[in-house]
Protein backbone atom coordinates (compact mmCIF):
# COMPACT_ATOMS: atom_id res chain seq x y z
CA UNK A 1 0.00 0.00 0.00
CA UNK A 2 2.70 2.27 0.76
CA UNK A 3 4.05 1.63 -2.69
CA UNK A 4 0.90 2.25 -4.50
CA UNK A 5 -0.14 5.67 -2.50
CA UNK A 6 3.02 7.09 -3.02
CA UNK A 7 3.98 6.03 -6.69
CA UNK A 8 5.27 9.09 -8.82
CA UNK A 9 2.05 9.34 -10.82
CA UNK A 10 -0.58 9.48 -8.00
CA UNK A 11 -1.80 12.92 -7.52
CA UNK A 12 -4.91 12.39 -4.73
CA UNK A 13 -5.08 9.28 -2.46
CA UNK A 14 -8.56 9.14 -1.95
CA UNK A 15 -8.60 6.28 0.47
CA UNK A 16 -5.80 4.36 2.65
CA UNK A 17 -5.83 1.23 4.60
CA UNK A 18 -4.35 -2.48 4.91
CA UNK A 19 -6.74 -4.21 2.24
CA UNK A 20 -8.10 -1.47 0.37
CA UNK A 21 -6.79 2.08 -0.82
CA UNK A 22 -7.71 4.50 -3.93
CA UNK A 23 -5.88 7.14 -5.73
CA UNK A 24 -6.33 9.35 -8.68
CA UNK A 25 -3.76 9.20 -11.59
CA UNK A 26 -2.66 11.15 -14.04
CA UNK A 27 -5.45 11.56 -16.59
CA UNK A 28 -7.86 11.58 -13.33
CA UNK A 29 -8.71 7.98 -13.51
CA UNK A 30 -9.03 6.20 -10.35
CA UNK A 31 -7.50 2.99 -9.45
CA UNK A 32 -7.97 0.72 -6.37
CA UNK A 33 -5.76 -2.06 -4.68
CA UNK A 34 -7.24 -4.71 -3.17
CA UNK A 35 -5.31 -7.08 -0.93
CA UNK A 36 -7.20 -10.51 -0.75
CA UNK A 37 -6.71 -14.12 0.89
CA UNK A 38 -5.26 -16.59 -1.91
CA UNK A 39 -8.14 -18.68 -1.22
CA UNK A 40 -10.67 -15.88 -2.62
CA UNK A 41 -8.85 -15.15 -5.32
CA UNK A 42 -10.94 -16.47 -7.87
CA UNK A 43 -14.10 -14.88 -6.95
CA UNK A 44 -12.58 -11.37 -6.63
CA UNK A 45 -11.16 -11.32 -10.02
CA UNK A 46 -14.52 -12.15 -11.59
CA UNK A 47 -16.18 -9.36 -8.60
CA UNK A 48 -14.42 -6.92 -9.97
CA UNK A 49 -13.11 -7.71 -13.84
CA UNK A 50 -17.03 -7.74 -14.79
CA UNK A 51 -19.17 -5.28 -15.43
CA UNK A 52 -21.71 -4.43 -13.01
CA UNK A 53 -24.22 -6.03 -15.14
CA UNK A 54 -22.49 -8.83 -15.80
CA UNK A 55 -22.09 -9.37 -12.04
CA UNK A 56 -25.77 -8.80 -11.62
CA UNK A 57 -26.86 -11.83 -13.87
CA UNK A 58 -23.91 -14.04 -12.30
CA UNK A 59 -25.78 -12.99 -8.45
CA UNK A 60 -29.04 -13.71 -9.70
CA UNK A 61 -27.67 -17.28 -11.32
CA UNK A 62 -26.37 -17.91 -7.59
CA UNK A 63 -29.76 -16.56 -6.19
CA UNK A 64 -32.00 -19.04 -8.08
CA UNK A 65 -29.63 -21.94 -6.86
CA UNK A 66 -30.16 -20.56 -3.26
CA UNK A 67 -26.57 -19.24 -2.86
CA UNK A 68 -24.76 -16.13 -2.46
CA UNK A 69 -22.06 -14.73 -4.28
CA UNK A 70 -19.45 -11.86 -3.82
CA UNK A 71 -15.88 -11.10 -3.92
CA UNK A 72 -15.29 -13.59 -1.40
CA UNK A 73 -16.78 -16.71 -2.78
CA UNK A 74 -19.85 -18.29 -4.19
CA UNK A 75 -21.97 -19.79 -0.75
CA UNK A 76 -24.33 -21.85 -0.37
CA UNK A 77 -27.21 -20.38 1.98
CA UNK A 78 -30.14 -22.27 2.25
CA UNK A 79 -29.29 -23.21 5.81
CA UNK A 80 -28.31 -19.97 6.47
CA UNK A 81 -30.63 -17.63 9.16
CA UNK A 82 -31.81 -14.56 7.52
CA UNK A 83 -30.73 -12.06 9.94
CA UNK A 84 -27.02 -13.34 9.04
CA UNK A 85 -25.76 -11.02 6.77
CA UNK A 86 -22.26 -11.49 6.75
CA UNK A 87 -20.10 -11.99 3.78
CA UNK A 88 -18.70 -15.31 4.55
CA UNK A 89 -22.10 -16.75 5.35
CA UNK A 90 -22.55 -20.18 4.44
CA UNK A 91 -21.11 -23.16 2.97
CA UNK A 92 -18.27 -21.71 0.66
CA UNK A 93 -18.78 -23.67 -2.85
CA UNK A 94 -16.10 -22.14 -4.99
CA UNK A 95 -13.69 -19.36 -4.73
CA UNK A 96 -10.30 -20.00 -5.23
CA UNK A 97 -10.02 -20.08 -9.27
CA UNK A 98 -11.84 -17.82 -11.21
CA UNK A 99 -12.55 -21.39 -13.25
CA UNK A 100 -14.05 -23.06 -10.45
CA UNK A 101 -16.75 -19.96 -9.60
CA UNK A 102 -17.97 -20.40 -13.37
CA UNK A 103 -18.21 -23.97 -13.56
CA UNK A 104 -20.15 -24.03 -10.62
CA UNK A 105 -22.37 -21.86 -11.46
CA UNK A 106 -23.09 -24.18 -14.90
CA UNK A 107 -20.72 -22.32 -16.97
CA UNK A 108 -17.41 -22.14 -18.94
CA UNK A 109 -14.70 -19.91 -17.82
CA UNK A 110 -15.80 -16.30 -19.77
CA UNK A 111 -12.66 -14.45 -21.01
CA UNK A 112 -12.54 -10.89 -19.28
CA UNK A 113 -13.18 -9.09 -22.25
CA UNK A 114 -16.44 -10.36 -22.80
CA UNK A 115 -17.92 -9.77 -19.25
CA UNK A 116 -20.29 -7.18 -20.20
CA UNK A 117 -23.74 -9.02 -20.18
CA UNK A 118 -24.27 -8.97 -24.02
CA UNK A 119 -24.93 -12.48 -23.97
CA UNK A 120 -21.75 -14.36 -22.82
CA UNK A 121 -23.80 -15.76 -20.22
CA UNK A 122 -26.10 -17.86 -22.23
CA UNK A 123 -23.19 -18.72 -24.37
CA UNK A 124 -21.08 -19.93 -21.97
CA UNK A 125 -24.08 -22.02 -20.42
CA UNK A 126 -24.34 -23.51 -24.05
CA UNK A 127 -21.15 -23.97 -24.78
CA UNK A 128 -20.84 -21.39 -27.86
CA UNK A 129 -18.31 -18.81 -26.77
CA UNK A 130 -16.59 -17.37 -29.41
CA UNK A 131 -12.54 -18.42 -29.82
CA UNK A 132 -11.25 -14.98 -29.55
CA UNK A 133 -8.33 -13.97 -31.77
CA UNK A 134 -4.87 -13.96 -29.90
CA UNK A 135 -2.13 -11.56 -30.30
CA UNK A 136 0.07 -14.45 -31.76
CA UNK A 137 -2.63 -14.78 -34.22
CA UNK A 138 -1.52 -11.29 -35.68
CA UNK A 139 0.83 -11.99 -38.69
CA UNK A 140 1.04 -7.97 -39.97
CA UNK A 141 0.30 -4.58 -39.43
CA UNK A 142 -1.49 -2.51 -42.03
CA UNK A 143 -1.10 0.93 -40.65
CA UNK A 144 2.58 2.52 -39.31
CA UNK A 145 4.19 5.96 -40.53
CA UNK A 146 7.82 6.80 -40.87
CA UNK A 147 9.70 10.01 -41.02
CA UNK A 148 8.78 10.15 -44.72
CA UNK A 149 5.64 12.13 -42.88
CA UNK A 150 5.04 12.71 -39.47
CA UNK A 151 6.50 9.72 -37.93
CA UNK A 152 10.09 9.81 -35.68
CA UNK A 153 11.63 6.37 -37.30
CA UNK A 154 13.19 5.19 -41.05
CA UNK A 155 11.83 2.92 -43.16
CA UNK A 156 13.98 0.74 -41.98
CA UNK A 157 13.93 1.14 -38.82
CA UNK A 158 10.14 0.35 -38.10
CA UNK A 159 10.78 -2.96 -40.60
CA UNK A 160 13.43 -4.53 -38.04
CA UNK A 161 11.06 -2.97 -35.11
CA UNK A 162 8.15 -5.06 -37.15
CA UNK A 163 10.75 -8.09 -37.32
CA UNK A 164 11.71 -8.14 -33.73
CA UNK A 165 8.02 -8.99 -33.03
CA UNK A 166 8.01 -11.97 -35.31
CA UNK A 167 5.63 -9.77 -38.06
CA UNK A 168 5.65 -11.27 -41.82
CA UNK A 169 4.67 -7.76 -43.18
CA UNK A 170 3.94 -4.19 -43.10
CA UNK A 171 1.94 -1.56 -44.87
CA UNK A 172 3.76 1.76 -44.08
CA UNK A 173 1.61 4.59 -44.73
CA UNK A 174 2.34 7.62 -44.41
CA UNK A 175 0.20 10.53 -44.89
CA UNK A 176 -0.85 11.94 -48.43
CA UNK A 177 -2.00 15.49 -49.37
CA UNK A 178 -4.47 17.76 -47.89
CA UNK A 179 -4.01 15.63 -44.24
CA UNK A 180 -4.43 18.81 -41.65
CA UNK A 181 -0.79 18.40 -40.36
CA UNK A 182 2.53 19.63 -40.96
CA UNK A 183 4.51 17.13 -43.05
CA UNK A 184 2.85 14.86 -45.52
CA UNK A 185 4.00 13.08 -48.74
CA UNK A 186 4.45 14.77 -52.20
CA UNK A 187 5.21 13.32 -55.51
CA UNK A 188 9.32 13.62 -55.14
CA UNK A 189 8.98 11.87 -51.40
CA UNK A 190 6.60 9.19 -52.27
CA UNK A 191 9.11 7.90 -55.42
CA UNK A 192 11.95 7.91 -52.77
CA UNK A 193 9.77 6.01 -50.40
CA UNK A 194 9.10 3.17 -53.12
CA UNK A 195 12.80 3.04 -53.73
CA UNK A 196 13.67 3.06 -49.91
CA UNK A 197 11.05 0.23 -49.34
CA UNK A 198 12.58 -1.87 -52.33
CA UNK A 199 16.07 -1.55 -50.67
CA UNK A 200 15.03 -2.67 -47.38
CA UNK A 201 13.01 -5.62 -48.81
CA UNK A 202 15.97 -7.01 -50.29
CA UNK A 203 17.80 -6.48 -46.85
CA UNK A 204 15.44 -7.84 -43.87
CA UNK A 205 13.17 -11.16 -44.21
CA UNK A 206 10.46 -9.17 -43.85
CA UNK A 207 7.70 -8.06 -46.85
CA UNK A 208 7.21 -4.20 -46.93
CA UNK A 209 4.68 -2.94 -48.68
CA UNK A 210 4.19 1.08 -49.42
CA UNK A 211 0.41 2.44 -48.96
CA UNK A 212 -0.69 5.44 -48.07
CA UNK A 213 -2.71 7.15 -45.50
CA UNK A 214 -5.19 9.29 -47.78
CA UNK A 215 -7.69 12.01 -45.99
CA UNK A 216 -11.06 11.80 -47.09
CA UNK A 217 -12.12 15.45 -48.40
CA UNK A 218 -15.33 16.53 -49.69
CA UNK A 219 -13.58 15.69 -53.19
CA UNK A 220 -13.09 12.51 -51.51
CA UNK A 221 -9.22 11.01 -52.29
CA UNK A 222 -7.32 13.89 -53.43
CA UNK A 223 -4.21 11.95 -54.90
CA UNK A 224 -1.98 12.12 -57.90
CA UNK A 225 -3.25 8.73 -60.21
CA UNK A 226 -0.02 7.43 -60.70
CA UNK A 227 -0.14 6.86 -57.01
CA UNK A 228 -3.13 4.30 -57.03
CA UNK A 229 -1.56 2.09 -59.07
CA UNK A 230 2.13 2.08 -57.04
CA UNK A 231 -0.27 1.74 -53.85
CA UNK A 232 0.00 -2.12 -52.43
CA UNK A 233 -3.46 -1.23 -50.51
CA UNK A 234 -5.24 2.79 -49.82
CA UNK A 235 -5.85 3.78 -46.70
CA UNK A 236 -8.08 6.40 -46.28
CA UNK A 237 -9.35 8.09 -43.11
CA UNK A 238 -10.93 11.51 -41.73
CA UNK A 239 -9.21 14.45 -39.80
CA UNK A 240 -11.73 17.00 -39.82
CA UNK A 241 -15.58 16.99 -38.89
CA UNK A 242 -17.58 17.68 -41.65
CA UNK A 243 -21.13 18.40 -41.61
CA UNK A 244 -22.49 15.12 -43.21
CA UNK A 245 -19.35 12.55 -42.96
CA UNK A 246 -21.59 10.07 -43.59
CA UNK A 247 -22.36 11.05 -47.23
CA UNK A 248 -19.03 12.31 -47.55
CA UNK A 249 -17.34 8.67 -46.97
CA UNK A 250 -19.68 6.28 -48.64
CA UNK A 251 -19.20 8.76 -51.63
CA UNK A 252 -15.50 7.84 -51.28
CA UNK A 253 -15.88 4.48 -50.65
CA UNK A 254 -17.69 4.61 -54.15
CA UNK A 255 -15.89 6.53 -55.69
CA UNK A 256 -12.05 5.52 -54.99
CA UNK A 257 -10.49 2.51 -55.01
CA UNK A 258 -9.70 2.41 -51.12
CA UNK A 259 -8.98 -1.07 -49.45
CA UNK A 260 -9.01 0.28 -45.66
CA UNK A 261 -11.35 2.88 -43.67
CA UNK A 262 -8.86 3.91 -41.08
CA UNK A 263 -9.82 4.90 -36.82
CA UNK A 264 -13.80 5.35 -38.29
CA UNK A 265 -15.17 7.68 -36.23
CA UNK A 266 -11.95 9.85 -35.73
CA UNK A 267 -12.48 9.76 -31.75
CA UNK A 268 -9.58 10.71 -29.45
CA UNK A 269 -11.06 9.66 -26.30
CA UNK A 270 -11.18 12.26 -23.64
CA UNK A 271 -10.44 14.81 -25.91
CA UNK A 272 -12.29 14.86 -29.48
CA UNK A 273 -16.38 13.18 -29.91
CA UNK A 274 -16.18 10.48 -32.38
CA UNK A 275 -17.57 11.95 -36.19
CA UNK A 276 -21.42 11.68 -36.36
CA UNK A 277 -21.79 9.15 -38.65
CA UNK A 278 -24.66 6.25 -39.24
CA UNK A 279 -22.14 3.50 -38.44
CA UNK A 280 -24.80 1.09 -40.01
CA UNK A 281 -24.87 2.79 -43.42
CA UNK A 282 -21.15 3.22 -43.35
CA UNK A 283 -20.87 -0.39 -42.55
CA UNK A 284 -22.84 -1.94 -45.01
CA UNK A 285 -21.13 0.85 -47.68
CA UNK A 286 -18.05 -0.61 -46.87
CA UNK A 287 -19.03 -4.59 -47.14
CA UNK A 288 -20.39 -3.73 -50.61
CA UNK A 289 -17.18 -1.89 -51.82
CA UNK A 290 -14.78 -4.56 -50.55
CA UNK A 291 -13.49 -1.59 -47.75
CA UNK A 292 -11.67 -3.56 -44.79
CA UNK A 293 -12.41 -1.51 -41.26
CA UNK A 294 -9.53 -0.29 -39.08
CA UNK A 295 -9.75 -1.26 -35.10
CA UNK A 296 -7.05 0.80 -34.32
CA UNK A 297 -5.08 0.12 -31.16
CA UNK A 298 -3.73 3.55 -30.47
CA UNK A 299 -4.56 4.04 -27.19
CA UNK A 300 -5.95 7.81 -27.39
CA UNK A 301 -8.65 6.16 -30.34
CA UNK A 302 -9.22 2.40 -29.76
CA UNK A 303 -11.46 3.12 -32.85
CA UNK A 304 -13.38 1.17 -33.94
CA UNK A 305 -15.45 1.12 -30.70
CA UNK A 306 -15.50 -2.49 -28.98
CA UNK A 307 -19.26 -2.52 -29.06
CA UNK A 308 -19.56 -1.50 -32.83
CA UNK A 309 -16.86 -4.36 -33.44
CA UNK A 310 -19.12 -6.83 -31.89
CA UNK A 311 -22.46 -5.33 -33.76
CA UNK A 312 -21.03 -5.28 -37.62
CA UNK A 313 -18.02 -8.67 -37.09
CA UNK A 314 -20.52 -10.26 -39.35
CA UNK A 315 -21.09 -7.42 -42.13
CA UNK A 316 -17.10 -6.28 -42.56
CA UNK A 317 -13.86 -7.88 -42.39
CA UNK A 318 -11.92 -5.71 -40.02
CA UNK A 319 -7.91 -4.91 -39.83
CA UNK A 320 -5.95 -4.55 -36.61
CA UNK A 321 -3.26 -1.65 -36.87
CA UNK A 322 -1.03 -0.10 -34.42
CA UNK A 323 -1.14 3.38 -36.56
CA UNK A 324 2.08 3.35 -35.16
CA UNK A 325 4.70 6.86 -35.20
CA UNK A 326 7.40 5.28 -33.48
CA UNK A 327 9.12 1.83 -33.29
CA UNK A 328 7.75 1.40 -29.91
CA UNK A 329 3.82 2.15 -30.98
CA UNK A 330 4.37 -1.39 -32.74
CA UNK A 331 3.67 -2.76 -29.01
CA UNK A 332 0.11 -1.56 -29.41
CA UNK A 333 -1.43 -4.25 -30.69
CA UNK A 334 -1.95 -6.12 -28.20
CA UNK A 335 -4.82 -3.51 -27.15
CA UNK A 336 -6.25 -3.48 -30.87
CA UNK A 337 -6.60 -6.91 -30.10
CA UNK A 338 -7.94 -6.64 -26.56
CA UNK A 339 -10.23 -4.51 -28.53
CA UNK A 340 -11.55 -6.84 -31.39
CA UNK A 341 -11.59 -9.92 -27.93
CA UNK A 342 -13.92 -7.27 -26.94
CA UNK A 343 -15.97 -7.28 -29.96
CA UNK A 344 -16.23 -11.20 -29.73
CA UNK A 345 -14.16 -11.62 -32.66
CA UNK A 346 -12.40 -14.85 -33.57
CA UNK A 347 -9.25 -14.88 -36.38
CA UNK A 348 -10.94 -15.24 -39.08
CA UNK A 349 -12.76 -11.80 -38.70
CA UNK A 350 -9.79 -10.06 -38.58
CA UNK A 351 -7.64 -9.81 -42.36
CA UNK A 352 -4.01 -9.28 -40.98
CA UNK A 353 -4.06 -13.06 -39.24
CA UNK A 354 -3.68 -14.50 -43.18
CA UNK A 355 -1.06 -15.05 -44.68
CA UNK A 356 0.18 -11.92 -46.95
CA UNK A 357 -0.94 -13.96 -50.20
CA UNK A 358 -4.23 -14.71 -48.90
CA UNK A 359 -4.75 -11.15 -47.58
CA UNK A 360 -3.87 -9.26 -50.78
CA UNK A 361 -6.37 -11.70 -52.67
CA UNK A 362 -8.92 -10.48 -50.58
CA UNK A 363 -8.30 -6.79 -51.71
CA UNK A 364 -7.82 -8.14 -55.11
CA UNK A 365 -11.33 -9.60 -54.99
Amino acid sequence: MEVFCTHDDVKEVLSRGETKSSVVVSGDLQMDLRIIDEAEHGSALVYFTGSKDHNISLRNRAIDRDWKLNEYGLFDVSEVDDTDNSQRAGERIASETEKRVYNALDLTWIPPELREDTGEINAAATGELPDLVELDDVRGDLQLHTDYSDGSHSVREMAEAAVDRELEYILVTDHGPHTPIPSTLDAESFDEQRGDIEVVNDDLDITILQGIEAEITSDGLELPEEWYEHCDLVVAGMHSTPSDPTEQVISTFEDFPIDIFAHPTNRLINERRPLDLDTKTVMEAAAAENVAIEINAQPERLDLDWASVKEYRDTVEYVICTDAHTTGELEFMHLGVSQARRGWCEANNILNTRSLDDLLSFFDS
